[in-house]
């Protein structure tokens, strides 16, 4: 898994670029073992509701970071839970995604569109 940073730069340089790192890798893997039956997908969750967001301080966070952050995010829209990538996860481990490799699947209920 990896945050929509990887896709959209949201965040600081070395976030960011490990995030965009993690689908190239995903990208990589998906091409070298395709037509194997070895699949290889990333999931792009935004906030996710755990209890380290819960504890965050939003005092002690970087104001202009997050101003610029929030210029590719709707925060009005709900963030994720963890059962709420979980299931993206089940699907993708099923048959039923079997033709699916080498996507970057956003899970955000759209706060990133």
């Amino acid at each position: 898994m990896t945050k929509p940073a990887g896709k959209f730069g949201c965040g600081g340089a070395a976030y960011v670029s490990s995030k965009a790192a993690v689908i190239g890798a995903t990208k990589h893997t998906a091409l070298r073992f395709a037509g194997t039956q070895i699949r290889c997908n990333v999931i792009c969750p935004s906030t996710i509701v755990t209890p380290m967001v819960k504890q965050t301080d939003p005092s002690t966070l970087d104001r202009d970071m997050m101003m610029q952050m929030a210029k590719h995010a709707d925060l009005k829209v709900q963030p994720c839970m963890p059962e709420d990538v979980a299931n993206v996860l089940l699907f993708l481990a099923s048959d039923e995604s079997r033709s699916i490799t080498g996507q970057t699947i956003v899970c955000d209920f759209g706060s990133t569109l």
